[in-house]
């Protein structure tokens, strides 16, 4: 069942806010309270205001009506990417590889001829073709993608020649992103959470579909901004924080996006989701808010 308007009248009763909206935004965190985010706080009493004022990290904090706060996040502006890779470690030339080979071991067994039929139907989505045409068309193909990667090869070592700078990394493709830093909820608030009769979601979860979702989606009004990343630092044994970022906030560990990853955030695990894909499930989430009047009689 979807969120009630109590409930939306409720979370639309708190503020998410830039810290520096209110200089005493900052003083609140002297009784912010997290056993498992000690040194977010930390680093945001050190260096948060700093880095809000010099625009170096965007920090909100989101408050209920009596403005207590709940909970607080930045966000960064950042970019993922597709790698170049040699010919040798591309999927498609590979599973091309794999499917000649099979053709041509079982073109002459009667016995695989099903077979050899289904795996030239998954490549070209072709039944017409005999078994000598689709050898020759995968033979082409191949010839394609290696002349198309000479090509990559001399243009990479033409722009190394070209470019002065040697810290320059080459990549395939550059998606823009928006990075999700210090995601923190305030321990102390939990038991006023709990009395507003939201039980079925914990405090963070809400409060990240509710504000922070539609702060990417502001984001995209003004910028292109294609993810959202971030980095989990997990140490628990079990990945019990990955698996709430995979299975409650949607993020996803993608190994064929990467990134550049700082030495703050070493020994911590990348995961992103596109911004598009968040909108979405936000919706799904908002829908399905609450427990079915069946399931909870």
């Amino acid at each position: 069942m979807k969120i009630t308007k109590e409930q939306e009248d409720i979370l639309n009763s708190f503020s998410c806010e830039r810290f520096r909206k209110n200089s005493k935004n900052f003083d609140l965190m002297k009784d912010f309270t997290s056993s498992r985010g000690t040194q977010l706080i930390n680093y945001l009493i050190t260096f948060g205001k700093d880095e809000e004022y010099e625009n170096h990290t965007a920090y909100y904090i989101i408050k209920n009506n009596y403005g207590k706060p709940l909970m607080f996040f930045s966000l960064k502006c950042g970019s993922l990417f597709e790698p170049l890779t040699s010919i040798d470690e591309n999927p498609d030339y590979q599973r091309m590889i794999v499917i000649l080979q099979a053709i041509i071991n079982v073109k002459d067994n009667p016995e695989n001829v099903a077979k050899a039929n289904e795996l030239i139907e998954g490549l070209f989505k072709n039944k017409n073709l005999n078994f000598n045409d689709a050898i020759q068309l995968i033979h082409r193909a191949l010839l394609k993608k290696k002349e198309a990667y000479a090509r990559k090869g001399k243009q990479l070592e033409l722009d190394e020649i070209k470019e002065e700078n040697d810290n320059i990394a080459r990549v395939l493709r550059v998606h823009p992103g928006v990075e999700l830093m210090h995601f923190c909820t305030n321990d102390s608030m939990k038991g006023y959470w709990k009395e507003l009769g939201m039980n079925r979601h914990k405090m963070g979860e809400v409060l990240y579909w509710y504000f922070i979702v539609p702060v990417y989606a502001e984001i995209q009004k003004i910028v292109g901004c294609e993810y959202a990343f971030l980095f989990a630092a997990d140490a628990s044994e079990d990945g019990s924080l990955v698996n709430y970022y995979d299975n409650i906030l949607k993020f996803k560990k993608k190994m064929d996006i990467g990134t550049t990853k700082p030495f703050y955030d070493f020994a911590c695990e990348f995961m992103c989701q596109e911004i598009n894909q968040f909108l979405n499930e936000r919706e799904i989430f908002l829908n399905n808010f609450n427990d079915d009047i069946e399931d909870a009689v």
